[in-house]
Order: C-alpha cells, then sequence, then structure tokens
C-alpha cells in the first residue's frame, strides 16, 4: 500500500513577532505598477457617481445657508434660494430613482415590458 500524499503548507509570511516589513524592491514596484494597469476604466457617467456628487452638493449648500444664516444677515437670500432649489431638485431625482428602482426589485411594480 502507498501512503497518501502530503500537501505542503505554504508560510503565509509576517506571521513572526514584531517582524520589521519587508525592503521595498524592484521587484515589488513592478508588480504594483502592473496591478495600477490592471484597474478597470472608471465610468463616470454613472448613477453612483451622479447621486455622490448632488448629496454632497446638496448638503453642502444646505449647511453653507446653516453657517451663513448663523453669522450674518445679509437680506438678499435670491441666490442662495436659487443654488438650494437647483441641489434639491437634482438630489430628489436621484432619490426618486433608488426608490423606485428598490420597489421594482422589491416586486411592488412590474416593470414595463418594452415592445
Amino acid at each position: 500500500m502507498t501512503e497518501p500524499r502530503k500537501k505542503r503548507r505554504r508560510s503565509r509570511g509576517g506571521g513572526g513577532s514584531g517582524s520589521a516589513p519587508a525592503a521595498i524592491t524592484t521587484d515589488t514596484l513592478a508588480s504594483n505598477a502592473a496591478i495600477a494597469r490592471s484597474l478597470p476604466v472608471w465610468r463616470w457617467r454613472t448613477f453612483p457617481v451622479y447621486f455622490a456628487l448632488t448629496g454632497g452638493m446638496f448638503l453642502g449648500v444646505y449647511l453653507g445657508i446653516l453657517a451663513s444664516t448663523i453669522r450674518y444677515d445679509n437680506g438678499n437670500e435670491t441666490p442662495t434660494t436659487v443654488v438650494l432649489i437647483i441641489s434639491a431638485l437634482a438630489f430628489g431625482f436621484g432619490l426618486s430613482r433608488m426608490t423606485s428602482r428598490f420597489l421594482v426589485t422589491r416586486g411592488f411594480f412590474k416593470p414595463k415590458v418594452r415592445k
């Protein structure tokens, strides 16, 4: 009878107590460059980018209005109101899209079949 083969365990490295990090060599720099080149191309015109942009814009405008109201009393709030309304509409559009996608995926509504 033959004995079954045993698999060798690979060392994970860095498991020692208080070991110093490995020195940076040209091989590690080359492998990091290969990883950086293999990253996917980011698509900027996607919903997550739009939602993050409008959410940040709305929050920034709203907090700016609160800060300016506390500090100053100008009397001309028309430009501030226009910017707030535009940012609120853009953010509201993103929220409505996210809500409608949530309702469709949960089965509350069924998507229309295109002809």
